[in-house]
């Protein structure tokens, strides 16, 4: 038993080794694309259910100053254990200060979860397109979509659109820190109306430039409003639309292409 298990035994009556974890088949590349999504899925809800059950447990805390290594003492937390050569917590705060932390969190949550579903879209999309196209596959759903055309296969061009407008959101704040206050940053609306100007020519519909405009509505209106109703950062709800529009996309790319060829077993 190591000295970590002897100092801070688990509150747990098993411990985590003797639990199975869920069991996704991962054996062709849209198994591993819903596997990886389900993951990320099952991370962001619980992890913002713990925010929340912290936030509602100890609301009446909100502009306290008393420590939290005391009011959380019995959570058995490592985060208040004292560290090595300090011997004070590592999380030195006041505990109206953890709360106020957790709210902004929702915007760090909200990023990695479009951070991570665009990856996990993007590499799907490069794992099924580089087996058909034999060539390079651009990084660009928007290009993807075009290329597929010319051998084709024709995408449903709305869930590309709305995929695409989270790629460019991804690429603006990814390196952006700003964003608890001030999404949606202007280059992403400038972005998204460059982007649906491109797209009017994907289909011929008469309806076509309205689902456009309510697509666009959906990232940069919908998910405001609804941040601001709830009091929580933008991004947060970004993430969610997001999560839904990537398993959108590769659920349409999943059903318009030919099976993935196997190699042939010995």
């Amino acid at each position: 038993m190591s000295k970590y298990e002897k100092q801070y035994p688990s509150f747990f009556k098993k411990r985590l080794g003797e639990l199975t974890p869920p069991v996704l088949k991962l054996t062709s590349p849209y198994e591993q694309f819903t596997g990886a999504l389900q993951l990320l899925n099952h991370f962001f809800w619980s992890t913002e259910l713990a925010y929340a059950a912290c936030m509602a447990e100890y609301h009446e805390f909100e502009d306290s100053e008393q420590p939290v290594n005391v009011i959380l003492a019995q959570v058995g937390s490592h985060g208040l254990k004292p560290s090595t050569g300090t011997k004070k917590p590592h999380y030195r705060a006041k505990m109206g200060s953890l709360l106020v932390q957790l709210r902004w969190n929702y915007d760090a949550l909200g990023r990695y979860a479009l951070i991570e579903a665009v990856s996990i879209g993007e590499n799907y999309t490069h794992q099924r397109l580089g087996a058909l196209l034999g060539l390079k596959v651009p990084s660009s759903f928007e290009a993807c979509y075009k290329n597929l055309r010319g051998v084709g296969i024709r995408l449903d061009p709305l869930i590309t659109f709305r995929a695409q407008m989270f790629k460019l959101l991804r690429n603006h704040v990814v390196h952006e820190r700003s964003t608890v206050h001030s999404f949606p940053l202007p280059q992403t609306v400038a972005a998204v109306r460059d982007l649906s100007k491109r797209a009017v020519s994907w289909d011929l519909s008469a309806d076509w430039q309205d689902r456009l405009r309510a697509a666009s509505n959906e990232l940069l209106v919908t998910t405001r409003l609804a941040a601001d109703a709830y009091d929580v950062p933008h991004l947060f709800f970004a993430g969610i639309y997001c999560l839904t529009r990537i398993r959108e996309y590769g659920d349409d790319i999943e059903a318009a292409l030919p099976p993935p060829r196997h190699a042939p077993t010995a």
